[in-house]
């Protein structure tokens, strides 16, 4: 009786045994087709993202390298390019100065003889003369002045700047030469002697009379008109 229970016993183990083999057994089967699908994804996403790596770095290098080199290449051409315009642009200004520079010499030096001797011809002209502008107010002013009270003997020339051929030349002239640049200018043998402003407040102070014979040194005889000519 006890040797069958004991087979009976060992059965039951053996059974056991092999029920548990036999589930790990499935339960190995499970896990190693599980893992090795999982490690030969993992293996294939590995390989892609290294493909993908290597793509994007070859690219990329292409990417930066071609547009470094155009733009390597554009710049030294820009820059050849513009130190050609600046050096043209630079002996153009060069040369346009010398040529205006002789441009200005060589008129100025024939224009100053001109006005010069066409200076010393106008003073030639008479011993009173004055220079002035028609549209000028005060060369209106100082002429009514003038002829209004006194008579001149030989008469006052008038010279017309703003129609004289070389008014504006002449006049910065006479400036450099009178200290005066604005008309009127009364010039009474060779000197300057005011403006409307200034022949006036010798007039208003009753001085002007006296002002003029002394002026006139006996080279133009001045005489004081006893009733002014607008009154007449």
């Amino acid at each position: 009786m006890v040797v069958v229970v004991l087979k009976k016993r060992n059965i039951r183990i053996l059974i056991i045994t092999i029920l548990l083999l036999g589930l790990t057994l499935t339960v190995l089967k499970s896990t190693t087709t599980s893992v090795i699908p999982t490690f030969n994804s993992v293996t294939d996403d590995s390989d892609s993202i290294i493909h993908e790596i290597n793509d994007y770095n070859s690219n990329d290098a292409k990417q930066i390298n071609v547009p470094i080199n155009n733009d390597i290449n554009d710049i030294s051409v820009q820059e050849s390019s513009n130190n050609k315009e600046a050096a043209i642009k630079q002996d153009q200004m060069i040369e346009q100065q010398q040529q205006q520079q002789q441009q200005e010499i060589e008129p100025l030096n024939v224009s100053a003889i001109d006005i010069e001797k066409e200076y010393a011809e106008i003073l030639n002209l008479g011993p009173i003369i004055m220079f002035s502008k028609t549209y000028c107010p005060y060369s209106h002013k100082l002429k009514n002045l003038l002829s209004d009270h006194f008579e001149f003997d030989p008469p006052i020339i008038f010279i017309e700047l703003d129609r004289h051929q070389k008014g504006a030349e002449l006049q910065e002239y006479i400036g450099r030469v009178t200290g005066r640049t604005t008309v009127p200018n009364l010039m009474i043998n060779g000197e300057s002697r005011g403006g409307f402003d200034d022949i006036n407040k010798l007039f208003n102070s009753e001085t002007l009379y006296d002002s003029l014979v002394k002026w006139c040194d006996n080279k133009l005889t001045v005489r004081k008109r006893l009733v002014p000519l607008s009154q007449k």
